[in-house]
């Protein structure tokens, strides 16, 4: 017998319910991650002003859902891939599961018109969702914001496959992407994502973001980063007086994985009333008292607010009704 090496015959779904809307947002998480994936999937149900939206879960095998969490209705999809993602880059904090979102367009294609694929390390501050579910994509697949280091210097350079294609600077951070499942069949996506990856076998650095940004060629939607601010820790505060609706905590470090306390608290409390409650295995966020909070980040992170100021502010007023960039 000879085994199909067509990724249509490779990957599947099982789901736990049918479709009961035409627009989704989807989370995709293993074992590791599934905690907080849940968290993020508990902030949405409790915060989004849509009249109807699906929240799908996207699991490996050894994902279990608490019976706690049955409220949120969830629908929770089981991947299987086969060998279409194997080989691709991947590194110690991530499984397979990390490039499943570029299969859910796909899987969902006659389900859905419009997704919105979240991380789970992400907290959820904002419910203008149904604004962004209208927006005009323009015929586009993708809907996203830019990656943190062209916030202030826009032009620069990002993507590693750059010395081998041509390709346009603008480089989008994969952790927050609106999806229209129409436009992303019709210009096989999936299929060029694959492709780059075994061409570019091993030599990604961030996964599905460097082959998705590679296969459109700057050809996509640009988001304000209200939907997607991505919380470096060198700018922790530039968003406090900002209607940001999507915080999302890049790199390693992580309201769970804090080791010298530079996450604002705010993010942790809620986060640890969940994990309480449906996950009490689980240690929970640790949070320093005040009277221990280092003299030095007050400094570091006042000196750094004036720093970026100016240049921040340039960005942000791209986007006058904080969805579309204007230019």
């Amino acid at each position: 017998m000879v085994q199909s090496t067509d990724w249509r015959d490779q990957i599947s779904c099982t789901t736990s319910r049918p479709a009961q809307s035409r627009y989704a947002a989807a989370l995709c998480t293993d074992a590791n991650y599934l905690p907080y994936a849940l968290f993020v999937a508990n902030e949405l149900h409790e915060l989004h002003d849509m009249e109807s939206l699906d929240i799908v879960m996207c699991v490996t095998d050894d994902c279990v859902i608490p019976d706690s969490l049955g409220h949120l209705n969830l629908r929770v999809c089981r991947i299987s891939a086969g060998a279409a993602f194997a080989g691709l880059y991947l590194d110690a904090r991530r499984t397979e599961a990390v490039y499943h979102r570029l299969a859910i367009p796909y899987l969902f294609r006659t389900d859905y018109d419009r997704i919105l694929y979240l991380d789970s390390d992400i907290f959820i501050q904002g419910s203008a969702f149904a604004r962004l579910f209208s927006i005009d994509m323009g015929g586009r697949a993708i809907a996203a914001v830019r990656d943190v280091p062209q916030w202030t210097k826009p032009t620069k350079e990002l993507h590693p496959f750059a010395e081998k294609r041509r390709i346009a600077p603008k480089y989008f951070n994969s952790g927050v992407m609106l999806i229209d499942t129409v436009a992303f069949q019709s210009t096989g996506i999936l299929e060029r994502c694959l492709a780059l990856g075994n061409e570019f076998l091993g030599k990604s650095y961030q996964h599905d973001q460097d082959l998705i940004n590679c296969a459109l060629e700057g050809d996509w939607v640009e988001l304000s980063p209200m939907w997607n601010w991505q919380r470096a820790v060198g700018m922790p505060h530039n968003g406090t007086m900002l209607p940001l609706n999507i915080v999302h905590f890049i790199g390693a470090r992580k309201p769970w994985r804090d080791w010298d306390f530079r996450i604002a608290p705010r993010f942790k409390f809620a986060l640890n009333a969940f994990l309480r409650r449906n996950f009490p295995e689980l240690p929970g966020c640790e949070i320093i008292s005040a009277g221990k909070t280092s003299r030095l980040n007050y400094v570091q992170y006042g000196l750094d607010l004036i720093k970026r100021s100016r240049a921040m502010a340039r960005y942000v007023a791209r986007f006058p009704d904080d969805l579309v960039a204007r230019d």
